[in-house]
């Protein structure tokens, strides 16, 4: 046999094996999310044997230290508020910092271009599959596994949860799918966006539509390159239109269950805080604590709440946050995740400058929309004001994918 014969299945995985390698990565993390403490230690090990690690520039090393401080105090409140150290306790704490140790490691990894293809090519195979999933429960009313539709009052559609049964997972699925193939950027990118988005849609949530209302507003700004100042104006008004929908919706049908629950929800967080603004366990809730509510409209609620302020789920990631461990790392979890919009955008700027700066016709490579760090400012910018009034960043795998697309550096402007 010739010495130089080589087999087509090793020259297939020799020629392909960045995208290889990022298939692999998708394949860990959905491990991770059904069993984060085997998933996530082998996802870790994998990244650092592919990639290895590196010294973040001095803006990430800042927000390194912010998460690691936020790991800290969460740690100490958990350990007060749940004393005992079993399993049970053990999984508690880990499922609330889990987020912060995603984004912590992956600011001292960076992976090759052609691996983080390799990745996106996997979320946008995971998004269509799970967009057959969906309509195929939207066809025979009920999911691949043969549970029913979850309709609830005022929903325009059924709840199909697609690939994985929970319309969550569907969501962050949609979402991840969306960016991906914005990130690809290739010939297909108008259908697969289009597919991403009526997944987003077919997945039954009210959080779905708004997340793509939000994504096709900011896409708007940045491609027409509005000005910061009505950015940031811009998106104090999606945030506080947000709040205000909501509330209308629940004060003129008070027969959905689902928006008075999360106006609740908002309503007892905040007076939770306000209510003791002025004492230290308000910006730092180190020791247990069970809230009383005094205002009328919460005590006649049938939703009324009198527990452990460290269980508190406030339908917001920041304002749960607060309620759960102090207006501090509430506090903290905002910083991080504007400092990594406004690391995003001051890459974004500089790209600016460089197409800007030519006089010829800039070539479509070279656009803005065709570089990872415009996608990344969209993406790191949505998951910023989302926190305000929701939850998507609660999920390890669009944690993860956020991470991976937003912590980028000066090397994506080559």
């Amino acid at each position: 046999m010739n010495q130089f014969y080589q087999s087509p299945i090793n020259s297939y995985f020799k020629n392909n094996k960045d995208c290889i390698t990022g298939l692999i990565i998708g394949l860990l993390v959905l491990l991770m999310i059904f069993r984060q403490s085997i998933g996530l230690p082998l996802l870790f090990i994998y990244l650092i044997a592919i990639g290895g690690l590196v010294k973040p520039r001095k803006e990430y090393l800042v927000i390194a230290v912010l998460l690691i401080l936020k790991i800290i105090i969460i740690t100490i409140i958990c350990k007060n508020n749940l004393q005992d150290i079993n399993e049970p306790n053990l999984k508690e704490w880990f499922r609330r910092i889990i987020i912060n140790i995603i984004l912590l490691f992956m600011i001292f990894i960076r992976l090759r271009p052609s691996i983080k293809k390799g990745f996106y090519y996997f979320c946008m195979v995971l998004g269509m599959l799970d967009l057959i999933c969906n309509i195929y429960a939207h066809i025979h009313g009920v999911s691949w596994t043969g549970v029913p539709f979850d309709k609830r009052l005022g929903d325009w559609i059924g709840r199909s949860g697609g690939l994985f049964g929970h319309t969550f997972y569907s969501i962050n699925i949609s979402l991840t799918a969306l960016f991906s193939a914005l990130l690809l950027k290739n010939r297909y990118l108008v259908p697969l966006l289009l597919l991403s988005a009526a997944n987003l849609i077919l997945s039954g949530s009210q959080r779905g539509l708004l997340a793509l209302a939000v994504i096709i507003i900011l896409y708007t700004f940045f491609y027409w390159r509005v000005k910061t100042t009505y950015i940031y104006l811009a998106s104090a008004a999606i945030v506080a239109a947000v709040f205000l929908g909501v509330a209308n919706i629940a004060a003129h049908y008070p027969e959905l269950i689902v928006h008075n629950e999360r106006i609740f929800l908002w309503s007892h967080g905040y007076e939770a805080l306000i209510s003791s603004w002025q004492h230290v366990s308000n910006y730092l809730r180190i020791n247990p604590e069970v809230f009383i509510a005094h205002s009328s409209n919460l005590m006649k609620s049938q939703i009324y709440l009198n527990t452990s302020l460290f269980f508190f789920n406030a339908e917001s990631y920041y304002l749960s946050e607060a309620v759960n461990y102090g207006l501090l790392v509430s506090l903290l979890s905002i910083i991080v995740f504007f400092r990594i919009y406004k690391i995003n955008s001051k890459y974004n700027d500089a790209l600016l400058k460089l197409t800007s700066s030519k006089n010829e016709e800039i070539p479509a490579t070279l656009s803005p929309q065709a570089n990872p760090i415009w996608v990344a400012l969209l993406l790191s910018l949505f998951i910023f004001l989302d926190g305000f009034y929701g939850y998507l960043i609660g999920a390890t795998f669009l944690t993860f994918f956020y991470a991976m697309v937003c912590f980028a550096d000066r090397d994506a402007l080559r």
